[in-house]
């Protein structure tokens, strides 16, 4: 994939370093010495966010350096998981951007991905639990009735591999 290596691991974290932890590295005696090796640790489990998993790769940069207008119409996604969260909270991040996000309905009480979007300030509409949808016509729809920025992950995936390598990076120095 073009444009993702080593410089573009370090310029994302040099954007995304005021948002996350420098989480630390640990290592085991016993587990050392069972497998006559070192191992090292990357404890990401003590990350700041909702799922530590997108927090390293959801750069709320872009949606800060948007015009005022364009930040005033937010962002908007489907997701059906931890990408919902990850996204409101760098639209909370950036300033207040309003993070629209397009998830299935589920069946039950409010399931913990709403309950985390909706922390950060996301803005949340349900759809019927098909990838047509929530990409092709919900999605769509919010974007056209808000004029919001579709934020995916295909297009965005440099941007989003980039920000999880950071914490390799912080690994290779740290070690």
């Amino acid at each position: 994939m073009a444009g993702l290596d080593f410089a573009a691991i370090r310029a994302a974290h040099e954007r995304i370093r005021p948002y996350i932890h420098r989480t630390p590295v640990l290592t085991s005696l016993r587990l050392n010495t069972a497998n006559g090796a070192s191992l090292f640790f990357k404890c990401e489990n003590f990350q700041k966010g909702w799922r530590v998993l997108r927090a390293r790769g959801r750069d709320p940069t872009p949606c800060s350096r948007s015009t005022k207008t364009a930040a005033q119409r937010g962002v908007a996604t489907h997701s059906s998981g931890n990408h919902a969260a990850a996204l409101a909270r760098s639209c909370d991040l950036a300033g207040e951007i309003p993070a629209h996000i397009v998830m299935p309905k589920k069946f039950g009480r409010e399931g913990e991905d709403q309950r985390g979007s909706k922390a950060y300030g996301g803005q949340i509409v349900f759809c019927e639990p098909t990838q047509k949808a929530r990409g092709r016509k919900t999605c769509a729809e919010l974007v056209a009735r808000t004029g919001a920025y579709t934020y995916s992950l295909v297009r965005e995936r440099n941007t989003f591999m980039a920000g999880q390598g950071t914490a390799a990076l912080e690994l290779i120095e740290d070690v």
